[in-house]
């Protein structure tokens, strides 16, 4: 089977600062995309993979859980080499709360996941809430700076503090300037921080990719109204290492009272 690599966007404006919108799926990275589509003077580079033994792994994952994979280790070897050698490159990383990224991945890939187009709508409604559980890897969210960033970049995020209380920082070495957001920060904040990575002014947020346009948004909503967890998922999620480094005290036990209203003790979980 021949794969296609889907997960990589490469979008080239001019060949001056190198930026890598670089951050597991499902947190807004495409509306950061379209934003600095805008504006000149950019060589952008937006993916979620620049680790390909992280991917030859995960596609392994996802094959014995019945997905049809699509991420290329090749494309994702080209793609380290096309910006490692770089000398100074500008990063953009944003992150999510695990639960509500990982119910979000999983409808994003629904057709890989079931091999069947428009899955959502095809796949019987309890087979796809009983699929989250079984059919997808929840340790993408709460591994994914250890797979992928720490390990490509020699730049362990977790040495660094993180401002819960502002949502976002920018950290400086020689070779990379780094900016990791929360998604859920408004788009005044988002566009302060990128004017201030970047140095260029009067930069403005567009909207890209919102839940509520997509296709299987009706089923989405009911899912996030049927779904039930166990204590131990939402442990696992909220309680990790992940969690704990972007998310206050206080959100983690507002994260815990929204998700507690679909615990069900019977809900099994794979991590």
């Amino acid at each position: 089977m021949t794969l296609v690599f889907i997960n990589m966007e490469i979008e080239t404006i001019v060949n001056d600062k190198m930026v890598v919108i670089y951050q597991m799926g499902k947190v807004a990275s495409s509306t950061i995309k379209a934003t600095l589509a805008q504006i000149k003077g950019l060589n952008v580079i937006h993916t979620h993979h620049l680790s390909s033994n992280y991917t030859r792994n995960l596609n392994s994952i996802k094959r014995k859980m019945g997905w049809k994979t699509t991420i290329s280790p090749e494309s994702i070897d080209d793609l380290y080499n096309k910006i490692i050698h770089e000398n100074e490159i500008y990063i953009i990383s944003l992150v999510r709360e695990p639960i509500g990224r990982n119910i979000s991945a999983y409808f994003q890939n629904l057709d890989l996941i079931f091999k069947q187009d428009d899955a959502y709508k095809n796949i019987p409604f309890d087979q796809v809430l009983e699929g989250f559980f079984t059919k997808y890897p929840h340790s993408i969210p709460i591994t994914w700076f250890d797979n992928e960033f720490n390990e490509v970049l020699g730049f362990d995020i977790y040495n660094h503090d993180f401002p819960k209380d502002e949502g976002a920082v920018i950290i400086n070495n020689k070779k990379y300037h780094i900016l990791v957001m929360r998604h859920d920060i408004d788009d005044e904040k988002k566009q302060k921080y990128l004017q201030k990575l970047l140095n260029i002014k009067n930069i403005k947020i567009v909207r890209k990719n919102e839940a509520s346009s997509k296709s299987y948004f009706e089923i989405y909503a009911k899912f996030i109204d049927k779904i039930s967890f166990s204590d131990d998922y939402i442990n696992n999620m909220l309680e990790s290492k992940y969690t704990k480094h972007f998310f206050s005290i206080d959100d983690i036990e507002y994260l815990k009272s929204k998700w507690i209203k679909n615990c069900d003790i019977s809900a099994q979980s794979q991590i």
